[in-house]
């Protein structure tokens, strides 16, 4: 019998030949943990088959599916260890985000999820942007979609398990978002690591990137589904002074929430961190460098 790992990696997989192997090697070059490494590929045909047949320790499913969520759910299902990690094809972890992805969850055995700060690189591993991400607020992740990574995010395997968490697999772009606000529905806790766990790449094949189409009608969709919730929201979650808000101007409760957000000390810092972050590879990093 396989000893059981202690984090599984899955990786939702199609056409990204030229980026997969960054992220195989990424998880290969970790440390302070096992793994097993579950690729979901959708039968790409631009050579990511046979780069995937180079890494025999890479359990591989090559099915056809509904899309990326479809994928993923696919993959959690396959999983044995009790931390999972949400990979995409295209994106890479950084040195050391297992053995912290472990730490975190000894020191938080109530955690749903961890998450980090992020770097925004280009196809070829530039820097664009460091992307430092404030502790997670269930309230914006609500109403305003300002959530957490999930691609170099690490779950709860039972968390995963659970139907209620379940991806939505008719949601291609923001079913991160709709899964970060389930969970935030249901009082779970994720916790946030002030340290860099991953890289997120942008390129011309990027879905955030090429499918605003698609995005934009998703959020509209998720948009509704809240406002239908609004009777149950303000019913468990909203303070008698926020209901006379509400009977003021329905959306007015939310801006409330916004201006918090905007005023709490960890959200200025956070934004002002991606102020200096921006200044900072303009000035130091030309265009081009490495």
């Amino acid at each position: 019998m396989k000893t059981r790992p202690d984090v599984s990696v899955v990786t939702p997989s199609y056409n990204q030949a030229d980026f997969i192997e960054d992220a195989i090697q990424s998880v290969l070059g970790q440390t302070g943990a096992t793994f097993e490494h579950i690729v979901v590929d959708a039968l790409s045909d631009d050579g990511t088959a046979e780069r995937l047949a180079k890494h025999p320790h890479l359990r591989v499913v090559r099915e056809a599916d509904r899309g990326q969520s479809d994928a993923l759910n696919k993959g959690f299902a396959l999983a044995r260890a009790p931390i999972v990690c949400w990979l995409n094809a295209d994106d890479y972890l950084l040195p050391n985000a297992f053995s912290e992805a472990r730490r975190q969850f000894q020191t938080h055995p109530d955690a749903a999820a961890i998450f980090g700060h992020y770097y925004l690189v280009d196809s070829q591993r530039r820097l664009i942007r460091s992307k430092r991400v404030p502790p997670f607020d269930a309230s914006v992740c609500r109403h305003f979609g300002v959530c957490a990574p999930t691609s170099g995010s690490f779950f709860a395997a039972d968390v995963l398990r659970d139907s209620r968490f379940r991806l939505d697999e008719d949601l291609s772009i923001t079913m991160d978002w709709d899964l970060y606000q389930r969970l935030a529905d249901a009082g779970l806790r994720l916790v946030q690591v002030p340290k860099f766990l991953s890289a997120f790449r942008i390129h011309e094949g990027n879905k955030s990137i090429g499918e605003a189409d698609v995005d934009r009608p998703e959020r509209r969709r998720l948009e509704e589904r809240r406002l239908a919730e609004r009777d149950q929201f303000q019913k468990r979650y909203v303070s008698g002074r926020e209901s006379r808000l509400h009977r003021l101007h329905p959306n007015l409760p939310y801006h409330v929430h916004h201006i918090r957000f905007v005023l709490n000390k960890a959200a200025r810092l956070y934004y002002l961190r991606n102020a200096l972050d921006r200044l900072r590879t303009s000035l130091v990093l030309p265009a081009g460098a490495a």
